[in-house]
């Protein structure tokens, strides 16, 4: 358990949450099968008897210089992967870095090393908030430039296809900026539109756009997330030439977690559906965000939980859960605890993805911070591949630890390359961060 000073409880509520599980809770359901299938385990993923297929490892990489990148996102297209970057061109370091930042896109190798970039313009303009998804093999690029949002379209060789484009003037402040690919020719942008302050996300807006990157329709309201402080970043995955969709909307005392779909241009596709109920996060620390990935039929869910209390007096837990969604969103198996609640331990920002015939799990694990005036958080990336039907592991749990210096590894991102998966985060102290990369890897036994 940390505690920091109570000079700022204000700053706690910023500083990310808290939430609801049962402590007893484990999960159950036989995942919708008929009576002569095996039934599915239950219980706590983590405590699953299963056959180790593979040994699995990490590695903290290189950390940038201070401020020196402003966004990131790792992308695999059909043929390559890729990690897109806005980079600085400062020499000294800046807290919050506003000019002479490029756009650049670097292959991964298969060792998870970035070769050398394609670089996209350079400039006195403020570039922030990247996103990119994979076109077909193409890649799509966007990002928001002295309040503009912003496109690119880039070859499977790393270079410049179509763009920049100019798609839209942010006339507010805004919160999270993702793209998902609705096929090999479309895509869908969404941002978050922000009323009553940094903490308050109430709607996602979203704008249709076509391979290169051109907007295909005007922007209207996709979500609407509700008022209060800022739910995790919702999850949107391709599939069936449009898209569904993963998010947790708050309420009076928590918040419920809601799945819907998406045709090409953005219209719903039925009605949402409720797949859980997610306690209040009014403390810890975590910019934390859910996961959605096509298994099967249906789908696999992920997503952080807490203790009910709303304190700061201790006993405090955040866990994350996955469940197993139809191809309609309702739950047929789960949700199952990774592992039961720690207190004074998170467990936060869950993040799936196929490697192999695996399902890859991956989360930070950090110690609960009940009050923040200063605070620096010291979460590690935790990797588990999974049986992808019973959700029981296949390996140990491999870790990249906490920098040396300090900082919690936050906000990742992955792609896999051959046998390893290149992992970039924020290396994170209280309101500031730096960039860093780190590989996990994985090998049959």
């Amino acid at each position: 358990m940390r505690w920091i000073s109570v000079a700022a409880l204000a700053l706690a509520v910023a500083c990310g949450g808290s939430s609801r599980v049962d402590d007893d809770r484990d999960g159950g359901g036989d995942g919708g099968r008929d009576g002569g299938a095996e039934p599915l385990p239950t219980g706590p993923i983590l405590e699953r008897s299963a056959t180790l297929t593979h040994d699995c490892t990490g590695a903290l990489g290189i950390t940038h210089e201070f401020g020196k990148i402003t966004g990131r996102a790792n992308v695999a297209t059909d043929d390559a992967a890729f990690g897109v970057s806005l980079v600085s061109a400062a020499t000294v370091a800046q807290w919050f870095p506003t000019d002479d930042i490029s756009l650049q896109v670097a292959p991964v190798a298969e060792d998870g090393s970035l070769g050398a970039p394609v670089v996209v313009g350079i400039g006195e303009g403020e570039r922030t908030n990247l996103s990119a998804t994979a076109l077909g093999d193409t890649l799509l690029a966007v990002w928001v430039e002295d309040g503009e949002l912003m496109s690119a379209a880039f070859a499977s060789d790393g270079t410049v296809h179509s763009g920049p484009h100019a798609l839209h003037d942010l006339d507010t402040t805004f919160g999270a900026l993702e793209v998902v690919a609705t096929g090999d020719d479309s895509a869908l942008v969404f941002w978050g539109k922000l009323s009553g302050g940094v903490t308050g996300v109430t709607q996602l807006f979203m704008l249709a756009v076509d391979q290169d990157g051109r907007a295909s329709g005007a922007p209207r309201v996709a979500i609407d997330l509700g008022a209060r402080f800022a739910p995790p970043r919702p999850a949107f995955v391709e599939v069936d030439g449009g898209a569904v969709y993963l998010y947790a909307k708050p309420t009076e005392g928590g918040g419920t977690m809601h799945f819907g779909r998406l045709d090409a241009s953005g219209a719903a596709v039925g009605d949402e559906v409720q797949i859980a109920e997610v306690g209040p996060r009014f403390l810890g620390f975590a910019f934390d965000r859910v996961a959605l990935l096509p298994q099967g039929d249906g789908f696999l869910a992920a997503w952080a939980d807490s203790s009910p209390a709303e304190t700061i007096d201790g006993e405090a837990w955040t866990m994350v859960e996955v469940a197993r969604l139809d191809a309609d969103g309702a739950v047929v198996d789960g949700p199952h605890v990774l592992t039961p609640p720690v207190v004074d331990i998170d467990y936060v920002e869950p993040a799936l993805f196929t490697y192999g015939d695996a399902v890859a799990l991956t989360w930070g694990r950090g110690d609960h911070i009940y009050v923040c005036a200063g605070c620096v958080p010291n979460h590690d990336v935790e990797l588990v591949l999974l049986d992808p039907v019973r959700l029981a592991p296949v390996s140990e749990v491999a870790r990249i630890l906490a920098a040396p210096t300090g900082g919690g590894l936050l906000r990742r991102r992955h792609v896999v390359s051959g046998a390893h998966i290149a992992t970039s985060f924020e290396v994170t102290f209280h309101v500031t961060d730096r960039y860093a990369e780190g590989t996990l890897s994985c090998a049959a036994r």
